[in-house]
């Protein structure tokens, strides 16, 4: 398994939402650099840990830019949502009933999420945002030469 890059494929063209993917895949990136170099127990709880906050911090986001802007496939999305969730959920549960999920199995979450999700689901809500922000300029254009 590799390193996830960061490049303009990987983009959903939403700043906001760009800026936390790539915070996501310096995670991945730092925990199979971990891999490689064996410091992986403690280490892996705490990416776990912050992977758990930071995953739905970043679902919210999304899904309240989804409502706002009237994405019609929110549900969906949501779905998807709660799907990786549960995942993220599963390996904090071992955490804390004591067991150490096989950071392998970390890293495949994350690869999944990070490449799938971003290249199916977000792509879709960025495409249909970016029509809808053309839409609304075309709109306050048409408004702005109606009242000359």
């Amino acid at each position: 398994m590799s390193r996830i890059e960061w490049g303009e494929e990987l983009s959903v063209g939403v700043d906001k939402i760009d800026r936390q993917h790539m915070f996501l895949i310096a995670t991945y990136n730092r925990l199979h650099e971990m891999l490689e170099t064996e410091e992986v127990p403690a280490t892996t709880q705490t990416i776990v840990r912050s992977m758990q906050w930071y995953t739905k911090q970043h679902f919210e986001e999304e899904e309240a830019l989804m409502t706002e802007v009237g994405f019609p496939d929110v549900d969906l999305h949501r779905r998807e949502h709660k799907r990786i969730m549960a995942s993220v959920r599963t390996l904090f549960h071992q955490y804390e009933v004591g067991e150490s999920p096989n950071p392998i199995q970390v890293l495949n979450l994350l690869r999944q999420w990070l490449v799938n999700h971003i290249n199916t689901f977000d792509r879709r809500l960025a495409k249909f945002v970016d029509g809808e922000a053309g839409r609304a300029q075309i709109r306050l254009s048409n408004q702005a030469t109606r009242s000359q």
